[in-house]
């Protein structure tokens, strides 16, 4: 199996990765060399390509315990279509076998090109025929600055440093200047609004449900998956990680955790953890690997460090005593995450899947700027930070490993982007894209391989803000890059900022009024863009609730809409740069008769529901009236459950519904009040009635 650090190994040439060992006698293309010979004897030697447009062999059988690889067949001219999944290698004997012999090259064939072939030979125990392993890693928050080899002499990361220095490094990769919608470019290659992913609250992060992930298309061709760490694109199903193409998910479902003996979700069940979470995560990570080290097997470790809470062991923030204490605590996160991540990579190493194991790592976006805690952060000479579309909130470094096959120190300047992953990932590992979906992104193999070039382009960036502020874009905020010119829709000037990044990467000198031509360009192609991207997907996309593989499901206080004085808190005097709405949020000020909360919400195939509501309320509160409504049923209800205001949240039942499948709104009101204030809500549970 070969690995992935955006990192992939299988032995033989480039060709040979991209269409598998060559075939048994008669077939070309991806399957298997000859049967393996039994007892001492050595392995049969491959056959040659088949004729041209001429299907693939199947697998070869197993090689002797203490058998010699055999040699790649050679290619015909034109190469066959691939054939089947490669077949097994014999297991090794003490020391191990010896590596085949490279197969010769194939030309251009029927179905695609001819790849030369793999060795045959894999050492002792290794099966022949690998799929490559990728692990791709996300950091949270961690800008262009908060690494030692990007020129920052604070942190100290000799993980990154190594994996920067023994892989390829991209220069001018972009990503989105918030989590979620990132997350699902990552995910999906596609740009985030076409996701139906628009902002990071109030269920703007939601990505619809059809959308297909890069780990489902893995998991079909038999991949091991696991998302470790944040998920942040769905918090009911089906848009939860284990309906997305994860096997295996262990982590949270929205945007930030706390970090020491957390709650974490553990295959759908709630567990308690004891430590760090970076630590946590980092334990789980191994697991996975130790666990699939003779499967293939796809690792998202998506830390939520150096997110806020700005929370790390006491150890971490001993060499930052001279720096702001903001400043000091992310250093301290970044370097636990490095540290952590040389666990990793060394076990997949102790396990002997380091030379076939792709590692790809990036982070979500650039660094948070936190009022008065900015002076001594380091973010690369660029304009602002997280939240803008100027580089600094969305330039970040993304490295890509794989020994033996992307060069050493190499360092790519080419604009890249956060929808190449996906398509990057499955051209290594020698996958299409999904049928019948737009995949805005390129693979970026040609540039880790070198091997060629990427077609000129032009790359797009709107802030994720639309559905938030209910205005219109590009307010407020959006950029079409090609080559050096960066054209930026931004707050100054005429609206329009211009800028050479070849000179100027601080984006201090707007060339709009001088360099009209590239301007205009730029501008047409990004109106162009942004009227194609949105597609269908403009509104918040409703709640899912109703679905037996989930039941009971929260209808959480945030994505709501709130009328009648009511409003999101989250405590009192919260800090003026957090917004509201946030996953975590409850809602309170229920003082009025006729306050109301609702939430778009689409029922799956459950014919009948029950709700609750999780609230706390004053006891005298108790025997005020409400009323429950999905759609055009109504149920009234008399508060029964109050306790006080305190910590003492109650479930309150709301009635049982009879429903169909569909989108729908349910609506909560308050009809009487015994007391002030109705009660303070922190969600809805829905349960399917049997």
């Amino acid at each position: 199996m070969l690995s992935f650090f955006l990192f992939s190994s299988c032995q033989g040439s480039a060709e040979g990765m991209d269409d598998g060992d060559e075939g048994g006698s008669g077939g070309g293309g991806m399957s298997q060399g000859g049967a393996g010979g039994g007892g001492d004897k050595a392995g049969g030697s491959g056959g040659k390509g088949g004729s041209p447009g001429g299907s693939g062999g199947t697998g070869g059988t197993p090689g002797g315990n203490d058998g010699e690889g055999g040699s790649g067949g050679v290619g015909e001219a034109s190469g066959g279509s691939g054939g089947s999944n490669d077949g097994p290698g014999g297991s090794g004997g003490a020391p191990g076998g010896e590596a085949g012999a490279d197969g010769g090259p194939g030309a251009m064939g029927g179905n695609g090109a001819g790849g030369a072939g793999m060795n045959m030979g894999g050492q002792g125990g290794t099966p022949a025929g690998n799929k490559l392993n990728v692990v791709l890693v996300l950091s949270d928050d961690q800008g262009c600055g908060d690494f030692e080899f990007t020129g920052n002499q604070e942190v100290k990361t000799p993980t990154l440093n190594a994996l920067a220095a023994s892989g390829v490094r991209f220069d001018s990769f972009r990503v989105s200047p918030l989590c979620s919608p990132t997350r699902a470019s990552l995910l999906t290659g596609r740009y985030h609004q076409r996701t139906g992913v628009f902002g990071v609250v109030g269920g703007n992060e939601y990505m619809a449900e059809d959308e297909v992930t890069v780990a489902e298309v893995l998991k079909t061709a038999g991949y091991r998956t696991a998302l470790l760490g944040k998920w942040h694109l769905g918090e009911n199903y089906p848009l939860v990680p284990h309906a997305q193409g994860f096997d295996e998910f262990y982590g949270f479902r929205d945007g930030s955790n706390n970090y020491f003996n957390t709650p974490l979700e553990d295959r759908g069940t709630k567990v308690n953890t004891n430590g760090y979470l970076t630590d946590v995560l980092t334990d789980r990570a191994i697991k996975f690997v130790e666990d699939n080290k003779t499967n293939p097997f796809f690792l998202y470790l998506a830390y939520n460090a150096p997110h806020g809470p700005f929370e790390v062991p006491a150890k971490f923030l001993e060499a930052h005593k001279d720096v702001e204490p903001g400043a000091a605590a992310v250093y301290g996160m970044v370097e636990s995450m490095d540290e952590n991540l040389g666990r990793v990579f060394k076990r997949i190493d102790d396990l002997g899947l380091g030379q076939n194991t792709v590692v790809l790592f990036t982070s979500d976006n650039g660094p948070i700027s936190v009022k008065g805690d900015t002076k001594d952060r380091f973010n690369c000479g660029q304009r602002d930070w997280k939240y803008s579309v100027f580089e600094g909130g969305v330039r970040v470094p993304l490295l890509a490993r794989l020994p033996g096959k992307f060069p050493a120190g190499k360092v790519v300047k080419d604009n890249t982007a956060h929808i190449d992953i996906m398509p990057t990932i499955l051209d290594l590992v020698g996958l299409n894209p999904p049928a019948n979906v737009q995949i805005d992104g390129t693979s970026l193999k040609p540039l880790l391989m070198g091997t060629g070039t990427l077609p000129e382009r032009t790359l797009f960036m709107q802030y994720p803000g639309e559905q938030s502020t209910g205005r219109e874009a590009p307010f407020p905020g959006g950029y079409a890059i090609k080559g050096d010119k960066k054209l930026v829709h931004a707050n100054e000037g005429n609206g329009l900022a211009l800028f050479d990044l070849s000179t100027d990467r601080g984006e201090t000198m707007n060339l709009v009024n001088s360099q009209t031509a590239v301007r205009d360009q730029l501008d047409a192609q990004f109106k162009t863009w942004w009227s194609q991207v949105r597609g269908n997907r403009k509104a918040k996309p409703p709640i899912p609730v109703g679905y037996p593989q989930e039941s009971p499901t929260s209808v959480l206080a945030h994505p709501a809409k709130l009328s009648g004085g009511l409003t999101f808190r989250f405590r009192e005097n919260p800090p003026a740069y957090r917004p509201l709405g946030v996953h975590g949020d409850w809602i309170g000020k229920w003082t009025s008769v006729g306050g109301t909360m609702s939430w778009p919400v689409r029922i799956g195939p459950a014919n009948k529901i029950a709700l609750k509501m999780t609230l706390r309320c004053p006891t005298a509160s108790n025997g005020s009236v409400g009323e429950a409504k999905i759609g055009n049923q109504t149920r009234n209800f008399t508060l029964s459950v109050c306790a006080g205001t305190g910590n003492q949240w109650r479930e309150q039942p709301l009635g049982e519904f009879a429903v169909s499948t569909g989108a729908t709104t349910l609506t909560v009101t308050s009809k009487s009040h015994t007391a002030g204030e109705f009660a303070e809500v922190r969600s809805v549970e829905v349960s399917v009635v049997p």
